[in-house]
């Protein structure tokens, strides 16, 4: 943390809140939707529900076969 490698975020409780409301996704899902709301990102989901949720809200996702494929593109 102390070379800015990994940042800590702290979230929009009210909009994870309702993004779990909304859908029966784990919290940790909530708040990768909400960061990249916030963020204005692409989130990594692995779950079919956290991704049609994420895209309910306009976000892009990408699952890891998304990012194998990637991977494989760029060696």
């Amino acid at each position: 943390m102390d070379d800015r490698w990994i940042t800590v975020w702290g979230g929009n409780e009210d909009l994870i809140d309702e993004i779990l409301s909304l859908s029966d996704i784990h919290k940790g899902e909530a708040e990768t939707i909400a960061m990249a709301l916030e963020k204005n990102d692409t989130v990594v989901i692995a779950e079919r529900a956290a991704t049609k949720m994420a895209r309910a809200y306009g976000i892009e996702s990408v699952g890891l076969m998304g990012i194998i494929v990637e991977a494989m593109k760029k060696r």
